[in-house]
């Protein structure tokens, strides 16, 4: 089931969305090992030109699986073939801006929660 904070694209002839819910980070992280917190890590790989194609295609088949339960690591490896690198990342980047729409970049470029102002 796709959410409101999904990002719809067209992919192969058909309409898709990515979305990193609750159940897609808890994918990723059983599938990878890894914390759903450690992809901004390996988006600051990324912009220095080291990619992990492996990594790519983990975070992006997570944040498809909400809308295609049934999606394979390779069919999402196909899609960001047909998509293009830079599409991929430019969605991967709505989706997780839109899956914690009151985030701040905190300096080491990660997500940090904005707090709420102290009451007076």
């Amino acid at each position: 089931m796709a959410t409101q904070n999904a990002v719809s694209f067209e992919a192969q002839g058909k309409a898709r969305t990515l979305a990193y819910t609750m159940n897609a980070q808890v994918a990723f992280e059983e599938k990878t090992g890894v914390e759903f917190s450690a992809i901004s890590d390996f988006f600051e790989q990324a912009q220095k030109g080291k990619i992990s194609a492996s990594r790519l295609r983990e975070i992006f088949w997570a944040g498809l699986l909400d809308g295609a339960p049934e999606i394979t690591l390779r069919e999402a490896g196909d899609l960001i073939d047909a998509l293009g690198m830079e599409a991929t990342f430019e969605l991967i980047g709505q989706a997780v801006v839109r899956a914690y729409p009151t985030a701040a970049p905190a300096g080491n470029g990660a997500a940090a929660p904005q707090a709420e102002p102290p009451a007076a």
